[in-house]
This record gives C-alpha cells, sequence and structure tokens, in this order.
C-alpha cells in the first residue's frame, strides 16, 4: 500500500517534530520557573507560548497516534457481526471522518487567512497566531491521508473476501 506508507512516514515525520517542539516548551516552562524562583523575573509571553506550542504539538502527533491505531474505537456493537460486515461500517466510518476533517482543514485555513488578514497577534509577544493554525492545517491533512490510506486498505480487504 503506496498511500499507507507514504503516510506512516509523513506523519512519523511530523510526529518528530512534535517531539521536538514538546521538548522545547519543557525547556520553556523550566527555564521560567528557575527564572521566576532565583531572579524573580519570568520570561515574558511564557504562557503565549505554552499556548502555542501545546497547540502544535496535538495537531502534529494527530496522524502518528491513527497510525498507531491510538484513536480511540469502540468496536462492542460491531464485534459479533461478520469480517466483511464490520469492513463496510469501518469504510463507512473513515469516509465520515474524512468528511469532517475535511471541513476542519478548510475552517482551519480559512481562520488562518482571516488572522493573517486583520494581522492578529497575541497580546504580551505580538506573535501572529497564523503560522501556528497552518501549522495543525499541515498535522490535520497528514491525518486525513492517514484516513485514506485505511480508506483503501479495507476496500481492498473487502474486495478479496
Amino acid at each position: 500500500m503506496i498511500v499507507k506508507r507514504a503516510a506512516h512516514k509523513v506523519s512519523y515525520f511530523l510526529d518528530y517534530l512534535a517531539r521536538w517542539v514538546l521538548t522545547a516548551l519543557m525547556l520553556l516552562v523550566v527555564g521560567n520557573v528557575i527564572m521566576r524562583c532565583l531572579l524573580k523575573s519570568p520570561i515574558q509571553g511564557t504562557v503565549e507560548f505554552v499556548e502555542f506550542l501545546n497547540a502544535v504539538v496535538i495537531g502534529l502527533a494527530l496522524a502518528y497516534c491513527a497510525t498507531l491505531g491510538g484513536h480511540i474505537f469502540v468496536t462492542f456493537f460491531t464485534e459479533r457481526l461478520n469480517k466483511t460486515l464490520q469492513l463496510v461500517i469501518d469504510i463507512v466510518i473513515d469516509l465520515l471522518v474524512l468528511a469532517f476533517l475535511g471541513l476542519t482543514v478548510s475552517r482551519l485555513y480559512i481562520y488562518g487567512q482571516s488572522m493573517y488578514q486583520l494581522g492578529q497577534v497575541s497580546l504580551t509577544t505580538q506573535t501572529p497566531y497564523y503560522p501556528f493554525v497552518y501549522t495543525i492545517v499541515v498535522g490535520v491533512l497528514a491525518y486525513c491521508l492517514v484516513v485514506v490510506g485505511d480508506i483503501i486498505e479495507n476496500i481492498a480487504k473487502a474486495v478479496k473476501k
């Protein structure tokens, strides 16, 4: 499965970036605590950067979590059905997920555009919001690629049966 392999590579790369962003976030928080305790002067804008970086970490890690099967699945109702029907249900659910993610990507992109056009910035550090929104768009697009790979794989399994 070419799509599945590509999705795994892309999602792994984004997760790798997310881990580095999380490391930077931890260093920022520790540095802020040390500065506050020792020098009585916290790092300005720490709260804003923690918010931004948390959003980036979650956005970039979503797709890799999906490749590992880390999202919640409720199989209580479908586990007693035959395998073909389970695959059909999985395909329908994945198509709904893909539609939702597509809508999410389009709305986030529009939101990022409006943030850019309006010049929206954070209060303390005057950091623009739009790069963080676009980063989340990239993460959700990677999640879409993972779902497309799952759909193709499930269709191939259903056809074989």
